[in-house]
């Protein structure tokens, strides 16, 4: 107890150096907890580039109009319409299709609506779907008119929730999940209207079915709006391949937006190269800031030699002598964390309240900027790493300080 009056009584005293240290702690734990989100960030991203494809003869098409413009008759129409003429322009090899659906599951400990990717056969070719789990669906289960059991694979997030050999419900429909996805599993998103490369969403909470004849029959809306997936026999110019689909559609009202996996995958290099500036830059703050505590720490035991030498003088050991100033930091260490923190939260809270609209919806490139369990796990071994440092430098300048003083009494 007399140690810890004795540093509280030693803080007073040295004022300025404890509020020295106490800026940069604060200066360098919101600088981890930044590194540790654009590390998430630029790991987000790298699972994204590695699961693009880069076949070079691939092509998305998306409708740049609402859907709430088509009626059924219309698509169905439209969408045969355009194909055959699309293919008289183009060399077409393959199709595929993909479109996002709500069903209900209800699932052991809870009931709710799940996003749902329904997918065609050749969709892994284009986007490469990992599975951390069990098994990807398999060819004999697509294009089925009657399901008995229909497979399903789950997003990483429902990996503690349900099991795989687990049959869940939705509606009149039975699921059976084969498999889960990897944590952060990402795709193209087609969004109304929106002409852009940088459409990705996250898989984790979403569940994906193999798409059947009844997809194909009664969702040709979505079907003509999300994205279709074409693979010519031969690389073709973008913008030449754009101006063939305008020509096909002039007159429909509506029309398709072009890009390949290759524009996706230039974004993401860039985005990647981007990245590493804010990683740098809160890794160099970090290094400052240490540096400065470890300075202000010697400047500190300095200013005290004297104390440490008549303290010497009358009989204390070195770890009696290094212990007050052990317990000062930490007290200042647990008061930089709780300010380091709150600062940090209440600088991003308009950041945060967005990232919570659009998590597990959109990839945020510049991380989850929010205090995860991660970034206190860094906090805690950056504190213990320091009080060790720190320890090791008071420990030595107090031997130091006490053999001076020896030499000097003698």
């Amino acid at each position: 107890m007399f140690f810890i009056f004795d540093s509280i009584r030693s803080v007073k005293k040295r004022l300025l150096p404890s509020l020295i240290i106490v800026i940069s702690l604060i200066i360098a734990f919101s600088s981890a907890i930044e590194f540790v989100s654009n590390l998430s960030g630029y790991r987000k991203m790298m699972t994204l580039a590695n699961n693009l494809s880069t076949h070079k003869n691939f092509y998305e098409l998306y409708a740049t109009q609402d859907i709430t413009l088509f009626s059924e008759e219309k698509a169905k129409n439209d969408y045969q319409d355009f194909m055959q003429g699309l293919s008289n322009t183009i060399p077409i090899t393959n199709k595929t299709n993909y479109l996002f659906r709500n069903y209900s599951l209800s699932l052991k400990k809870e009931n709710g609506t799940i996003k749902t990717l329904i997918v065609d056969k050749d969709i892994n070719k284009y986007f490469h779907i990992r599975i951390s789990q069990g098994r990807y669906f398999e060819e004999s289960e697509f294009h089925k008119s009657v399901f008995d059991i229909r497979p399903v694979i789950l997003g990483a997030n429902y990996i503690e929730k349900v099991s795989i050999g687990d049959v869940i419900r939705s509606g009149k429909m039975k699921l059976k999940v084969i498999g889960f996805l990897e944590k952060n599993s990402p795709f193209t998103y087609p969004r109304s209207g929106e002409i852009s490369d940088n459409r990705i969403t996250l898989l984790d909470d979403m569940a994906i079915l193999p798409i059947g004849t009844e997809e194909i029959e009664f969702y040709s809306v979505e079907l003509l709006y999300n994205g279709l997936i074409i693979e010519t026999k031969e690389k073709i110019n973008i913008n030449e391949f754009q101006k063939k689909v305008l020509k096909v559609t002039e007159g429909k009202g509506y029309s398709y937006y072009v890009t390949n996996p290759n524009k996706l995958l230039e974004n993401e290099k860039q985005g990647i190269d981007n990245m590493s500036y804010p990683l740098l830059l809160s890794g160099t703050v970090l290094f400052f800031s240490f540096l400065s505590i470890v300075l202000t720490s010697m400047a500190t035991l300095y200013i005290e030699r004297k104390n440490i030498s008549i303290k010497s003088a009358l009989g204390a050991s070195t770890f009696q002598i290094c212990l007050p100033f052990i317990i000062e930091y930490m007290l200042l260490f647990i008061l930089s964390i709780c300010i380091g923190i709150t600062y940090f939260q209440w600088e991003n809270s308009g950041a945060i309240e967005i990232q919570k609209e659009l998590e597990n919806s959109t990839v945020s490139f510049f991380g989850t900027l929010k205090v995860s369990i991660e970034s206190l796990v860094v906090i805690g071994a950056l504190s213990l790493v320091m009080i060790l440092v720190i320890y090791a430098i008071i420990y030595l300048n107090v031997l130091k300080i006490k053999n001076t003083y020896m030499k000097e009494v003698l």
